[in-house]
């Protein structure tokens, strides 16, 4: 207990002088040493004192620490005190100092702008005057130029002076000046130079104006006698011109006559020269009309005649490539057919007219295996057919011009090939016999134009002797080589409606032509 209160008065004792933070402590460790009493109470009191002891001990030493940084904080205090003392002493010595360098620079900057307005003031002067110096030197300047000018005159003038008595003295051969010559003289011998030419010159006109007396009386006398011969003259000429006058009233008179006569004779001229000219203008328009007509024209025919060609080329070539290879393949399957079946025999002879079959014909022709296209595109694109009257192929063919109309089916049946007749024949009886008879003989159908008068008859078959497979194959052929046509003439009439289209616009190109030349 009384090492308790020892602690409660050191550390009250502590807490008068020292900081805030010190009394804190003291707060915690009384604390502290109370919730550890409260654990003694069992331990024992030695136990307690030691603790107690080194507790104290710990205590004074954190006091020491305590008193020791307080110390040293209210030094620093006063340190911190000192300086800021100082601080403010020198700031007003500062301040003192900028005020005075203040006012120092107001009353420089005052002077200097005082010395600035002197300058100033001294420079406007010194440019007036400057100006002023200028100025008359100007004036000087001119005047000296005015001087020279007439001081360049004045010399002009003495030389003209001076060369004019050159030239007295030269033309009169006297000597003005006995002293030396014209040139050396000066202003003030000039006037006596002048002089004696003046009184030289005097008298020259005195002389003159006798000579002059003398020929004026000698021009009186001569005055009188041209006027008597003049006034003879005058009487001479206005006979002659009266008589003139007579001749030429007559002489006058005849020609307005005749100028009449021929006035008359240049209108009717001038008529008929205008009518023959606007003749020769009607011609000559009517030629010219005529001429850019034919020009048109035949620029116009030039034109087609070049689209009709590269039409005719192309259709040549369409004709050339796709009628041909089929015809071709269609001859070489024949031909193969032909040599599988050896016993067909679609038209034998015929005891009136004694024909042979196509086929043969075509095989005694045209051997399938040497077919070119050079002997197909020869002779203008045409096979013949011996059996069918000199009939050909392409000739039988439809032709479509650059306007083709549309082609009716009866046509289109007439215009189709040998080689197409020859399959599509329908066919006679089967019963077997040596040729057909008369009855079954299809009727005559035409081919070609249709004016043409050509016929072609139908070709009559021979009961087939083949099997069911043949005639089959057979009618696949025809429908194939029918199939073939049409396809053909589709691509033909397709060719011809562009053709026409094409002919369509060109025309509708050359009539806005026609209207924009007009």
């Amino acid at each position: 207990s009384s090492i308790l209160s020892t602690v409660v008065e050191n550390s009250a004792s502590s807490s008068i002088g020292s900081s805030p933070p010190s009394s804190v402590f003291c707060f915690k460790y009384e604390i502290h040493t109370d919730s550890e009493k409260e654990n003694v109470s069992g331990a024992g009191e030695e136990h307690v004192e030691n603790v107690l002891k080194e507790y104290l001990h710990k205590g004074r030493d954190v006091q020491k620490r305590l008193n020791e940084t307080t110390q040293l904080h209210e030094q620093q205090k006063r340190n911190l005190r000192l300086i800021v003392a100082e601080l403010q002493t020198k700031l007003m010595e500062v301040q003192l100092e900028r005020d005075a360098l203040q006012d120092t620079r107001q009353k420089e900057s005052q002077i200097q702008e005082n010395v600035k307005i002197q300058l100033k003031n001294t420079i406007q002067e010194l440019e007036a005057a400057n100006q002023l110096q200028e100025e008359m030197l100007r004036e000087a300047d001119s005047q000296t130029e005015h001087l020279k000018k007439k001081v360049h005159s004045h010399e002009e003038v003495l030389l003209e002076l001076h060369g004019i008595l050159v030239d007295y003295e030269d033309s009169t051969g006297k000597k003005l000046c006995e002293h030396g010559n014209i040139s050396s003289l000066q202003i003030h011998n000039l006037s006596t130079a002048f002089a004696d030419v003046l009184q030289d010159l005097d008298s020259e006109v005195s002389y003159l104006k006798e000579k002059v007396i003398l020929v004026e009386e000698e021009l009186e006398s001569l005055k009188k006698d041209s006027q008597a011969q003049t006034k003879f003259l005058l009487q001479q000429h206005q006979n002659r011109i009266e008589q003139l006058t007579s001749e030429h009233e007559q002489e006058v008179a005849a020609l307005t006559d005749k100028a009449n006569r021929a006035g008359s004779y240049t209108n009717s001229i001038q008529s008929q020269m205008k009518i023959i000219r606007q003749q020769a203008r009607n011609q000559n328009s009517v030629h010219a009309h005529q001429g850019s007509h034919m020009e048109s024209t035949v620029s116009q025919l030039h034109s087609e005649l070049q689209e009709a060609n590269g039409k005719y080329e192309d259709k040549v070539c369409i004709l050339k490539e796709e009628p041909l290879q089929d015809l071709k393949r269609i001859l070489q399957e024949l031909t193969s057919s032909d040599n599988a079946i050896p016993s067909v025999d679609i038209c034998k002879d015929d005891s009136n007219g004694g024909r042979k079959s196509p086929l043969a014909s075509m095989r005694n022709t045209v051997d399938p295996s040497r077919l070119h296209t050079a002997d197909l595109l020869s002779q203008d694109l045409t096979v013949p057919f011996t059996s069918l009257g000199g009939i050909s192929i392409f000739s039988a063919a439809p032709r479509y011009t650059s306007s083709p109309k549309k082609v009716s089916q009866e046509e289109r049946y007439r215009e189709r090939s040998p080689v197409h007749l020859l399959l599509t024949a329908p066919p006679d009886d089967p019963a077997p016999g040596p040729s057909a008879s008369p009855e079954h003989r299809p009727s005559a159908r035409k081919v070609g134009s249709p004016e043409g008068a050509a016929t072609v008859p139908w070709i009559t078959s021979q009961p087939m002797e083949t099997s069911e497979n043949t005639s089959r194959k057979l009618q696949n052929k025809m429908e194939s080589l029918q199939n073939l046509v049409e396809s053909s003439q589709i691509k033909n009439q397709a060719m011809s409606s562009m053709i026409r289209s094409q002919e369509m616009k060109t025309e509708k190109a050359k009539e806005k032509e026609k209207k924009l030349s007009k």
